[in-house]
């Protein structure tokens, strides 16, 4: 009873229920033979008018499919699944570019800083928030529960409750007060917090630097980890930093490392990693020499600032003062930088 109501919805309405009733249209099993086709008189003419007025009927319905359907609910599926498959891949991909992981802060005239350091994995969000008072010099954290669901963020702090709306460039979000809680550590209302791409690229380079050398950081780790270099740069003093650096060429390997150190008689570490052809080590999240243009974006999708980066040509990760930087040819990967290519 309840599937005939529902079948029902799809008939044509009005002018064009009487226009397909004197057409005689027979069963689905006749039309699919081109015998029983021209014996019954549809020609190909007389199907596409009648296709016309099915779609024009779908405009005024919601279909339901069903495992067995006469020729007219064939037709009307043959509409409706390109349709419905658009409409539902343009959903998933617009709620799939929504991710709130990262860095988002805000920091106010009168010395107030707020942080959301925000992980979402599906719709599942967690994290830490942290709150800054210069004036008291009153530092405070709490762990961050939440849920998001395409460009809104639902999360809770500490018995605080509040709303995260993303911009349509996913470069800010706006802060929204639902409960302030009893510790009352939570922004007000309107708050705007644009990510924090330095933060990021900082954490990114700091763990990215270690897998890539294989958790190795002095000089002599390195030694023991790629042997005597090629060739070494002259040790030179930079008067952005006031440090002693010093690069160590791998041409045969496809690795730069660059080392820092204070004063000449200081121990060098590494500080920045470069790697080109014909390298073959690739990034923690599987990114390497030759990688394409698609799968930087897709590793990298949080971290990603568009802002800096100059596309095809350059995919900056975090920030030019510390991340990644991927340059590219002919839309692969070229070469890796990973370290503050700015002062």
């Amino acid at each position: 009873m309840a599937g005939s109501a529902l079948i029902s919805l799809f008939e044509p309405c009005g002018t064009d229920r009487e226009l397909l009733r004197s057409k005689a249209v027979p069963s689905s099993e006749r039309l699919r033979n081109p015998q029983c086709r021209k014996r019954h008189g549809v020609s190909r003419a007389g199907k596409q008018e009648y296709n016309s007025i099915v779609g024009r009927s779908l405009c005024r319905t919601l279909p339901v499919f069903q495992n067995s359907f006469s020729w007219e609910e064939y037709t009307l599926k043959r509409l409706c699944c390109p349709l419905f498959l658009a409409m539902f891949l343009l959903f998933t991909s617009a709620a799939a570019a929504a991710d709130f992981t990262g860095i988002w802060a805000f920091s106010g005239k009168d010395g107030t800083e707020y942080s959301f350091d925000l992980l979402q994995n599906g719709s599942v969000l967690e994290g830490t928030f942290s709150a800054y008072d210069s004036g008291l010099n009153k530092y405070r954290e709490a762990g961050i529960e939440g849920s998001a669901g395409g460009r809104i963020a639902t999360v809770a702090v500490n018995g605080g409750r509040g709303i995260l709306t993303m911009d349509e460039e996913g470069l800010s979000v706006e802060w929204t007060l639902t409960s302030v809680g009893k510790e009352k550590i939570l922004p007000p209302s309107g708050t705007v917090l644009p990510r924090d791409f330095a933060a990021i690229g900082f954490r990114l380079l700091s763990g990215e630097k270690l897998f890539v050398l294989e958790d190795a950081e002095t000089e002599k780790e390195i030694l023991k980890l790629l042997g005597k270099p090629e060739k070494k740069t002259k040790a030179e003093e930079w008067g952005a930093d006031g440090l002693i650096h010093q690069q160590w060429l791998y041409g045969k390997m496809g690795i730069a490392v660059d080392f820092v150190r204070e004063g000449t008689s200081g121990t060098g570490k590494a500080d920045s990693v470069t790697l080109s052809a014909p390298s073959r080590k690739k990034t923690s999240r599987g990114i390497g020499i030759g990688s394409l243009q698609k799968e930087v974006l897709e590793a990298y999708g949080a971290e990603f600032n568009r802002e800096e980066s100059l596309l095809p040509d350059t995919i900056i990760a975090g920030s030019v003062f510390g991340g990644l930087v991927f340059t590219m040819k002919d839309g692969r990967v070229a070469s890796i930088f990973i370290g503050a290519a700015a002062e």
